[in-house]
This record gives C-alpha cells, sequence and structure tokens, in this order.
C-alpha cells in the first residue's frame, strides 16, 4: 500500500478495539449511534493521540474527541 509522505499506517490492536468497545457503549447509552466504521476511526484517532479532520459532522457527538473540519 502507498502512503502519502508524513503519514503513517496504524493496525488495529487490542487497546484500538477495547477503546472501540467502550464507545460503542456510550453512543448507545446516549442513544446517539454513528456509522460502525466511523466509531473505528475514532477509536484509532484517540489511540495515536490525533486531531480528526472529518467532514462528517456526527464526529462532534463522541465524547472528548478533537476533530477538526475541511473549512478550519
Amino acid at each position: 500500500m502507498k502512503k502519502a509522505p508524513g503519514t503513517r499506517i496504524k493496525e488495529i490492536d487490542r487497546d484500538t478495539a477495547r477503546r472501540y468497545g467502550q464507545l460503542v457503549q456510550q453512543l448507545r447509552t446516549r442513544g446517539k449511534p454513528i456509522p460502525t466504521n466511523d466509531i473505528w476511526i475514532a477509536a484509532t484517532a484517540f489511540e495515536t493521540g490525533s486531531v480528526l479532520l472529518m467532514a462528517d459532522r456526527h464526529f462532534s457527538i463522541v465524547p472528548m474527541l478533537e476533530t477538526t473540519g475541511w473549512d478550519n
């Protein structure tokens, strides 16, 4: 897989899977589920300490996830 300069590929590990499960539970409890793949993206952002560049506003309901939009 070819990647852009300055990027890295993050493998899914136990910590990411655990974070994914926590996010699923939090969002279900709040009655605000988001698409499954987006929960994986959010979990990975948490695990890498990344700010998530997003176009989908539903990421803003993920507790404590740091996001920025394309227009910032």
